[in-house]
């Protein structure tokens, strides 16, 4: 009778115990198997933050180059180069709160605000990715040559005061003369003065200044999403060993 009574006893704490340990959460401390994978993605995170800020201020200063390009270079205003400008300054804002957000759910000890702030993390980091892939592939084909004649080319060669005073501006802009070669527009009907010695034609000048001002952006676009890809799968890794680790926890190991 006594030993059933124990038994009985032993049966309760037992199951007290099963029941606290499912009220109560896991923490870090429980199992260390995933402190180097951790260590390595906070490392990376905090980079990933620092070149997602680095982001935004490339896409400020791009705001500000493309104002002055507006304001001095009219034939280029159909280019959606201000859009694109603000969308990188949105992508890089966006990029470092889910970056300070994926810091903060590696520092954290309780297991569920982990799950969750790592979760939009992943959620997040994977939609800017596949946005930033779009935008370099975007501003790598607006510098081309197709893609300038046809926003440039049809309004250059117009007639009248204004559309001269517009090539003359265009000209001052980009130190060059003409579009497709020096003297294309000094033409009967265009007359478009250009005194420039050797001057480079205008088509050309702006290729290479889209290449100065916005490939490095489309590059460092490409490297970071590169970066974020690495981000992404130390996630998913980490992800993966906490539901583990959960797992074992509720089992009572």
């Amino acid at each position: 009778m006594k030993g059933f009574q124990r038994h009985k006893t032993n049966s309760r704490t037992t199951n007290k115990f099963a029941m606290d340990r499912r009220d109560s959460e896991p923490y870090v401390d429980d199992n260390e198997k995933d402190s180097v994978l951790m260590k390595i993605f906070t490392i990376s995170t905090f980079f990933l933050l620092l070149a997602s800020l680095s982001l935004t201020g490339l896409g400020i200063w791009g705001l500000i180059e493309a104002e002055n390009l507006r304001s001095s270079a009219e034939l280029l205003s159909d280019l959606p180069v201000e859009a694109v400008a603000y969308c990188i300054i949105f992508l890089g804002g966006v990029s470092s709160l889910a970056c300070y957000a994926g810091l903060h759910g590696s520092c954290t000890k309780k297991a569920k605000l982990r799950r969750l702030l790592l979760s939009a993390y992943l959620f997040t980091l994977f939609c800017v990715m596949l946005i930033q892939l779009c935008m370099c592939v975007f501003l790598y084909q607006y510098g081309t040559a197709q893609a300038l004649d046809d926003v440039v080319e049809d309004r250059w060669f117009e007639e009248g005061d204004e559309a001269l005073q517009r090539r003359v501006d265009y000209q001052d802009y980009f130190d060059c003369c003409g579009w497709a070669n020096a003297y294309d527009s000094r033409a009967s009907g265009y007359n478009t003065p250009c005194p420039r010695t050797d001057p480079t034609a205008c088509r050309q000048a702006t290729i290479d200044w889209f290449n100065e001002q916005f490939f490095p952006i489309a590059i460092f676009g490409i490297v970071l999403a590169i970066c974020e890809v690495f981000a992404i799968g130390a996630t998913i890794g980490i992800l993966v060993v906490k539901k583990e680790i959960v797992r074992d926890w509720d089992q009572g190991w």
